[in-house]
């Protein structure tokens, strides 16, 4: 086996791992300094993220066209999205119950490790297309990119979370990629030369 192949299997599994043990050991209730319950993981940004899934998921339960589910957005919409796609299709709840105080409460233990897994395996599927793309443009020193990528411990700790970035950053991988592979010339012959920008 290549070396490139044992370290991709190598960290794709670790990643696996490491995100089952996180998840595991936070996917439950605090008590907070307010005394209010909240989710160890679900919570401030993603929390909103959860709430509009779970609007979402019910709208169209309820029986809304496809075209009108959800809100306006003032922020990211990819996370809501998803998330209200994965639970809708695994037919889990994403809350409980309300509070006195109408609040939801998140729910635990309600597979929420399989999205984890799906934003893992869309990641390395396009960091290894990626890489297959770059190595055909400029040969072997792709590489080094790709283990960048592969090990960089910034990208994975979003892998791990219900942020938006893990998904769309593998997105922007494959676009990159695809602008990379329909370009028609070699990226070691760049199209201008160094004085045509200073010029």
């Amino acid at each position: 086996m290549k070396i490139r192949n044992l370290i991709f299997f190598s960290v794709f599994f670790l990643s696996i791992f490491l995100s089952t043990l996180i998840i595991n050991k936070y996917d439950k209730y605090e008590i907070s300094s307010d005394e209010k319950i909240n989710h160890q993981i679900i919570k401030a940004d993603v929390l909103r993220f959860w709430k509009e899934a779970h609007d979402i998921k019910s709208e169209y339960e309820n029986g809304k066209s496809f075209t009108e589910l959800g809100n306006w957005y003032f922020s990211s919409f990819l996370p809501s999205k998803t998330i209200a796609i994965y639970y809708t299709l695994i037919s889990e709840d994403l809350f409980v119950e309300e509070t006195k105080d109408n609040e939801l409460i998140v729910k635990s233990q309600n597979k929420k490790i399989g999205f984890i897994y799906i934003q893992i395996i869309i990641f390395f599927c396009s960091i290894f297309y990626f890489y297959s793309v770059l190595r055909e443009k400029i040969g072997n020193s792709a590489f080094f990119v790709f283990i960048f990528l592969l090990i960089e411990p910034t990208i994975h700790q979003f892998n791990y979370s219900f942020h938006s970035e893990s998904i769309f950053f593998s997105i922007t991988i494959l676009l990159l990629s695809q602008l990379i592979r329909n370009s028609n010339h070699s990226l070691n012959e760049f199209p201008f030369s160094y004085s045509d920008l200073i010029s």
